[in-house]
């Protein structure tokens, strides 16, 4: 084999002091670079896992926010449903309500208005009434003014007094 080495040119003393050589450098450089650097690897790897891991859990929990905003916003809706329905029903019972008291005010002034009505007709009624015993008063003055016989005047009061009786 020596004689194989030597035709190749190969000093095999060096080429052992060259693998001696060989072999510090690549613990050294295992030791020192490879061993840091597998362990910054390693790091990182744990880091983007747990950065995958966050954004999953954060993707989870906007979904979940998502549907309880949904069910918050759906309640809402639901709720405001209800105080308008309930807003319209009052509304509507308070025009009920308000056209009932118009109705009464209504009623109490018309009552109003026929007792007035009724007590001007009356009072016209009155005066009507006096009006015509003041002429019936004037018309026997009149009568008695004209200084007639007894049969005359008895006949001309009755006359006035049938015709002021047929006209009342």
């Amino acid at each position: 084999m020596s004689d194989l080495f030597a035709q190749l040119g190969i000093d095999w003393k060096l080429l052992v002091a060259q693998a001696v050589n060989f072999g510090i450098v690549a613990g050294v450089l295992a030791w020192f670079v490879f061993r840091p650097l597998l362990a910054l690897m390693e790091k990182r790897r744990k880091r983007i896992a747990e950065g995958l891991e966050l954004r999953d859990k954060a993707e989870r929990e906007l979904i979940r926010v998502g549907e309880a905003g949904k069910r918050v916003l759906g309640a809402s809706r639901k709720e405001a449903g209800e105080l308008l329905g309930k807003t319209r029903r009052d509304a509507v019972d308070q025009e009920r309500t308000m056209l009932k008291e118009a109705e009464r005010k209504a009623g109490v002034i018309l009552s109003k208005a026929e007792l007035q009505a009724k007590q001007l007709r009356e009072a016209t009624l009155g005066e009507a009434q006096e009006e015509a015993v003041r002429l019936a008063l004037l018309a026997a003055g009149k009568i008695l003014e004209r200084s007639m016989d007894s049969k005359g005047e008895e006949r001309m009061a009755r006359e006035v007094l049938a015709e002021l009786t047929s006209n009342a």
